[in-house]
């Protein structure tokens, strides 16, 4: 039989156990079941647990489960996983949306891209390629809603092994989110695929900015700045196309503003605008330079503005520079456009829902701990999700850590590893489980006995 990579990792790791003649499912249930905990629990039992599962079938390749989270992680838990098979064509793409593992606060994703023409490939395709603009985005009920990143290193991009299918996994925290997902309707957003940007040079000469009425900035009290600077570009209206790039021209310098201390910073806007397969994403400012003396300034910082009309700019200033509009015939700006290869100009929008019903929320009280009450408040278990909330205390600051074990019905012990927390009007603590590689251990909820935060042990119904 030929066993795929992941098989034959399990498959060596069992060669190597010494066992006398039994049972095999009862002799690794035994050995779980010792009281023995080894300095890195969470490793071993994260291996023994992917032993146990291959043995009872209930990782990666069981039935219902895509083969294909084996690219990504050692094990996904069977009942947290929503069947999906939601796909889109566009062109010669078709981006199918799997499977996904979701709780109340969450998704983590696993997508398929591959082509109409049975094909391979290409492996470098992404879903972002340097511009937050065209980032995937997530709607709930039809509005839109405000993500972020979620987990540790749970999204992802990798080709299977026939090199026909590009699978992504992407883990998108959900801020703010009322209620629960589960019966709701998600819509996944995908704008465009592409590869990642390159870097194209173009210089532009600012002589003709000379011409035009520069005025000085000075802040009003009271007055918002972004606003009161895209008020004076928006005057201006000196605007300076960029040389060609590469078959692209859609990019300007909007203006020139003479900031309070009389130096002089260029504002530069970045017009979307797609040039047959290639996509300007951003235009960026490296150095203004002084043709007189061939004198090189640095860019030193960035401000954004916005224009009236909500065209984003970036005002940008250089590093100890003395020039001021007097000096403009003789300038030139230094640039670098960043070009990305677009593959599918078109978006995907894909609509699903998910089953949330394996997550477990404990709601717990204050305990003390290491000398301090600490004021819990829940402890939100999941597969994509172990977060620990307490009440605000002035005691609390970034550094707190609390540690939390999870003790499962077979007796093993896993110690998360404490992965950062945000204080707000709430402070929650992030904890993740790894494998002994670094790669995120997905938690079985259905296997939890207890938890222990601190010293106090709470047990999980």
């Amino acid at each position: 039989m030929k066993r795929n990579p992941e098989e034959q990792r399990i498959y060596e790791a069992l060669s190597t156990i010494q066992t006398p003649p039994a049972h095999l499912e009862e002799g690794v249930r035994a050995r779980l079941a010792q009281k023995h905990r080894p300095a890195r629990p969470y490793f071993r039992a994260a291996l023994a647990a992917a032993c146990l599962a291959v043995m009872l079938g209930v990782t990666v390749g069981a039935a219902g489960l895509s083969d294909a989270w084996r690219y990504f992680f050692p094990s996904v838990p069977k009942n947290a996983v929503t069947e999906l098979g939601v796909s889109q064509t566009n062109g010669d793409c078709t981006l199918t949306l799997e499977q996904a593992i979701a709780d109340d606060s969450g998704v983590l994703l696993l997508l398929g891209l591959s082509r109409t023409d049975g094909g391979e490939i290409d492996p470098e395709i992404r879903t972002y390629f340097g511009d937050m603009a065209l980032d995937c985005t997530l709607s709930l009920d039809g509005m839109p809603v405000l993500t972020s990143t979620g987990g540790y290193r749970t999204s992802g991009r990798t080709r299977s092994g026939d090199g026909k299918t590009l699978y992504f996994t992407k883990d998108l925290q959900i801020n703010d989110v009322e209620g629960s997902l589960e019966g709701r309707t998600l819509t996944l957003q995908v704008p465009a695929l592409g590869k990642w940007y390159t870097n194209f040079p173009a210089t532009v000469s600012l002589a003709s900015l000379a011409e035009e009425e520069i005025p000085t900035y000075r802040p009003v009290p009271g007055t918002e700045r972004e606003a009161e600077l895209g008020r004076l570009l928006a005057e201006q209206n000196c605007d300076l196309p960029i040389p060609e790039a590469e078959g692209f021209s859609g990019a300007a310098v909007r203006g020139a503003i003479i900031l309070e201390d009389g130096a002089l910073s260029i504002a530069v806007e970045s017009i979307y605008e797609i040039r047959g397969m290639t996509d300007c994403i951003a235009v960026e400012p490296n150095a203004l330079v002084d043709t007189r003396t061939g004198t090189r300034y640095d860019m030193d910082h960035a401000t954004t503005a916005y224009l009236p009309d909500g065209t984003k700019t970036s005002i940008v200033s250089f590093r100890d520079c003395p020039l001021t509009a007097a000096d403009l015939p003789w300038l030139e700006l230094e640039v670098e456009y960043q070009i990305a290869q677009l593959v599918c100009k078109e978006p995907f929008t894909l609509d699903f829902q998910v089953d949330t019903s394996s997550a477990l929320t404990l709601f717990l009280e204050p305990i003390q701990f290491d000398g301090q009450t600490l004021l819990l408040r829940e402890l939100r278990l999941s597969a994509r999700e172990i977060a620990l909330e307490l009440e605000q205390s002035e005691a609390y600051d970034a550094s707190l850590r609390v540690p939390l074990t999870i003790t499962l019905k077979d007796g093993t012990v896993l110690e998360p590893w404490v992965r950062g927390g945000h204080l707000n009007e709430v402070c929650v603590l992030n904890y993740t489980l790894l494998t002994e590689d670094g790669v995120p251990w997905f938690l079985d909820t259905s296997q939890v006995a207890s938890v222990t935060i601190g010293d106090t042990t709470f047990a999980v119904p």
